[in-house]
């Protein structure tokens, strides 16, 4: 964190209700689209740019613009929304080479810069065997020809772990490295839509490029060299990249929420989804990510649209698979290094679905098991895995557990 500037209080359109039915993902995605957008792409861009905040920050240094997020309250009792902010995201790398995301909370209609600050420059991507170092979970088709059949929509509900500091012979060390990407101990919780197996390699489109639109949550714990104690923490995210068959990124969006200011906490009750407007509910032919945390005031949701048209695009192909997927994620681009890996007893995600088109959900357990989709492991880097149990037939629950000592 830079410093707070001047935080204020939200300000925003107000959204549709509910008009008494039970407040779900699906009601705040449809209360968030009757509603609009009040800020337009290019004015985040350009506000941000044009503020001072940012130009005391990137004057000696490369920056480039890679997404934002709109970040929303939720008033459970109608499903009702009122936005709050944008969270402007920039890619700056400063004179000695360092790279960290510049993120700027601001309301560009009314002039206002909420709070600027960095985060870590973190890869999030597909997953490449079942057994490997950074992934745990599942990725399901919707057929055993997956092409034939597009998947447009995942969802999934997980709560945020709560994460230690990895203990044995070999555990990192969770400490920050001024200069460095941030070694601080990461897992990610998400849930997306990808449009092959491999990230870039063997796609089963003839373009050779990889897809994968996401949106979860970081859980962090972070040992400084300074003396300070040691502290977890949770970041909210949503992102879309592609990578080519010489495993080099071509688009890397990460952008990171702010939900109004309150980033969310280690143990909130989380809900994602990611789907064509059509699937969602809203009018268009773009993607959205839609991220809830239920657990904070009376809920705070983030969303990114990602345009299959136009100046903003991004999504070029069908996408195949739905995932639902615990990370270690890497820096320093694709394959990159593996960020460490915090200990946690377990992350469940539960009441998970997918669809097809503008088709109703489903249980993604029925694909799976019948053999259209993938089982992975998380290595620890030990000589242990960070297994993934089996998928329930009610809701597609399932746990990804890591409960061992490291190198044990």
């Amino acid at each position: 964190m830079i410093s707070p500037v001047g935080m204020l209080a939200s300000v925003g359109a107000a959204g549709a209700a509910n008009s008494g039915q039970a407040c779900n993902i699906h009601a705040v995605g449809l209360a968030i689209g009757a509603a609009g957008n009040p800020a337009s792409p290019q004015s985040v861009e350009t506000f941000a740019e044009q503020s001072p905040q940012y130009l005391g920050i990137v004057a000696d240094g490369k920056s480039t613009y890679i997404g934002y997020a709109s970040d929303w309250s939720i008033n459970q009792s109608d499903c009702s929304v009122t936005w709050q902010n944008a969270s402007a995201n920039f890619l700056v790398q400063n004179s000695t080479g360092a790279k960290y995301v510049l993120v700027v909370d601001e309301n560009p209609n009314l002039g206002l810069i909420y709070n600027v600050s960095r985060e870590a420059v973190l890869d999030l991507g597909i997953p490449t065997t079942t057994a490997n170092p950074t992934y745990s979970g599942y990725e399901i088709a919707n057929s055993s020809s997956p092409t034939s059949v597009p998947v447009t929509y995942a969802e999934a509900d997980w709560t945020v772990p709560s994460v230690s500091a990895p203990t044995g012979s070999g555990a990192p060390s969770c400490d920050y490295t001024s200069g460095e990407a941030w070694k601080q101990c990461l897992v990610t919780d998400w849930v997306g839509l990808q449009n092959s197996t491999y990230e870039g390699n063997e796609s089963a489109f003839t373009t050779g490029v990889g897809e994968v639109l996401q949106t979860g949550t970081i859980a962090n714990y972070t040992c400084s060299h300074s003396g300070s104690p040691c502290y977890s923490s949770e970041l909210p995210f949503t992102g879309y990249l592609r990578a080519s068959t010489q495993y080099t990124f071509l688009d890397n969006h990460l952008s990171y929420c702010s939900f109004g200011g309150h980033d969310g906490s280690i143990g909130d009750s989380i809900t994602g989804e990611v789907g064509s407007n059509s699937q969602i509910g809203l009018s268009g032919s773009n993607y959205t990510d839609l991220l809830v945390d239920w657990t904070y005031g009376s809920g705070e949701a983030c969303t990114s649209t990602w345009a299959t048209t136009g100046t903003y695009q991004y999504v070029h192909t069908p996408e195949i698979y739905a995932d639902y997927i615990a990370e270690r994620p890497s820096t320093g681009g694709f394959p990159g290094t593996p960020t460490a890996l915090p200990k946690f007893a377990n992350t469940e995600f539960y009441d998970l679905e997918m669809g097809t088109g503008t088709g109703h959900q489903l249980n993604p357990y029925w694909n799976y098991n019948n053999d259209w989709g993938n089982g992975l492991y998380m290595k620890n880097e030990g000589t242990t895995l960070t297994t993934t149990g089996s998928m329930s037939s009610v809701g597609g629950d399932f746990y990804v557990d890591w409960s061992s000592s490291y190198n044990t």
